[in-house]
């Protein structure tokens, strides 16, 4: 059962908590990027972009959900509790022993993916456009 309030409810050595702050810290740059990539090649203006991609980035944050709620899970892996640690920690370990929080790898090659393709796609939508107005 998750806690509130920032507390790990499994037994975890300072080393492993640091090895995965820094994997945390990594997947959300990784995060970010992917959601950047993708509203910076929807957007036709970078500063509507930077917004949108902060809006985005901040969007868990207005969401009344305790750490206890199911659908936590789901949020919890969104960039921003990549950064809040210690939230997406609370999350009980798996049945196999592993801790919850190692979905987030497979999360950030996800938005990392989906922007990189996204934007090689407009990128090329909008470079045949250009060409054919020429």
């Amino acid at each position: 059962m998750p806690f509130d309030n920032g507390y790990i409810p499994f037994n975890i050595t300072c080393g492993t908590l640091l090895k995965y702050q820094v994997l945390l810290a990594f997947t959300g740059t990784l995060s970010v990027a992917g959601i950047t990539l993708l509203i910076s090649a929807i957007s036709r203006n970078q500063m509507v972009a930077l917004v949108a991609s902060a809006a985005v980035y901040f969007f868990p944050a207005v969401l009344p959900i305790s750490e206890s709620n199911p659908l936590f899970r789901f949020i919890g892996l969104l960039p921003m509790y990549h950064a809040q640690f210690v939230s997406l920690m609370s999350i009980e370990q798996m049945d196999n022993g592993i801790i919850y929080a190692i979905w987030v790898i497979p999360t950030a090659f996800i938005f990392i993916e989906t922007g990189a393709f996204a934007s090689r796609r407009f990128l090329r939508i909008i470079k045949s456009h250009k060409e054919q107005e020429k």
